[in-house]
């Protein structure tokens, strides 16, 4: 689950770079719809030494996408040097028919550019969306997948692309991709399975595209600063496979600035409920008996950036445990969650929490804006 951080502070790091990069550089606009498909190429890493026996053979497969570039008419696709948002279909051969099969994954992806020419694009891709594996764990059928222990999952991409123009609407393209599948602890095993990889394709335009040379405009205007209070119910699984679904809930507030067009960031303070910390706990025959659940109750403060994309934000917050009883925890956590504010006031909001590289729950929330 390490990755996921990783992925994030990637997004919040490149997200910085277009506009940087258009203040001196000319930017395209290319409004309509663009098809794509790629052939995919990799492998599985074997990030747990109980992995190793699932690596047989390369990952194969392809991505079909369908993409339109943004009008520049929101303030910001100019933040952002005009983006893409796009829906794709990845199918995946794992490698691995017996124990893994193939993963299939429907998602939404939002490309970056980071250099824009007539005959040359360079971006980066952030992706997310639901991922089938055909062969998850099975206790009596498939009991050697200690990957992945459901069949319906989250998917997540992420990848750095370069285009060349070869023809008026077409485009030749390579990059390289890593692709996560992962259930966020919904149940167990869930090591998740993480596929890096190289990949070649071509990209079409469709219809007569007009390509207008203009010099990007970003207006930074900093909006005022608010607080957000959110309640996030979930669940997790805990081991043995296929046991009981314990639920979680976590409430914080938090106050939040925006620096400029694009970022936020803020300091809150969190509560969290685990019902299967005491399950967990009383299970050790050594320890002293706990019948109170509210002895499991976490406080904590953190520290948060978002990212914002209109009404969409990709937030990430790291934190230190105020006070937790459940030692094996360790003192920091971390949260990532996509938001949609619905209007100025409300919005929702879907993630997980982890411990490093340790998915604890998953969970969906509701929150408000205060000011």
């Amino acid at each position: 689950m390490i990755w996921k951080l990783h992925i994030s502070f990637l997004l919040s790091f490149f997200g910085m770079l277009p506009q940087l990069m258009a203040q001196e550089a000319v930017s395209l606009f290319t409004p309509g719809y663009t098809i794509s498909a790629k052939y995919h190429i990799g492998f599985i890493l074997s990030h747990r030494e109980n992995m190793n026996h699932l690596v047989r053979d390369r990952v194969k497969g392809f991505d079909l996408n369908l993409d339109k570039q943004t009008s520049g008419e929101q303030g910001w696709h100019g933040s952002f040097n005009r983006p893409s948002p796009g829906v794709g279909l990845l199918h995946l051969d794992l490698g691995n028919p017996e124990q893994l099969g193939t993963g299939t994954a429907l998602y939404g992806y939002l490309d970056l550019p980071l250099i824009k020419r007539d005959k040359f694009v360079w971006y980066y891709r952030c992706g997310t969306g639901i991922g089938l594996i055909s062969k998850p764990f099975d206790r009596t059928d498939n009991y050697k997948n200690t990957a992945i222990g459901s069949k319906v999952n989250m998917f997540a991409s992420v990848l750095i692309e370069a285009r060349l123009k070869i023809a008026k609407r077409s485009w030749i393209k390579s990059g390289f991709s890593f692709s996560h599948f992962s259930n966020a602890a919904v149940a167990v095993p869930n090591l998740g399975i993480n596929i890096p990889g190289i990949y070649i394709g071509l990209h079409y335009q469709i219809g007569d595209y007009k390509i207008r040379l203009k010099k990007d405009t970003v207006v930074n205007t900093i909006r005022n600063s608010h607080f957000l209070v959110c309640a996030a119910p979930g669940i997790r699984e805990v081991h043995p496979a296929g046991g009981k679904k314990y639920a979680t809930g976590h409430i914080f507030i938090e106050g939040a600035k925006f620096v400029d067009n694009r970022r936020k960031l803020g300091l809150g303070l969190d509560v969290f409920y685990d019902d299967s910390n005491i399950e967990v706990h009383n299970r050790d025959t050594l320890r002293e008996l706990i019948e109170k659940r509210s002895y499991f109750i976490k406080l904590g403060i953190h520290l948060s950036h978002e990212l914002v994309f209109g009404r969409y934000s990709a937030v990430v917050q790291m934190g230190v445990y105020l006070l937790n009883n459940v030692k094996s925890d360790g003192p920091i956590y971390h949260r990532l969650t996509n938001r949609f504010y619905v209007n100025e006031k409300l919005f929702l909001a879907a993630g997980f929490k982890t411990h490093w590289a340790v998915a604890e729950n998953f969970e969906f929330g509701i929150g408000y804006r205060l000011k």
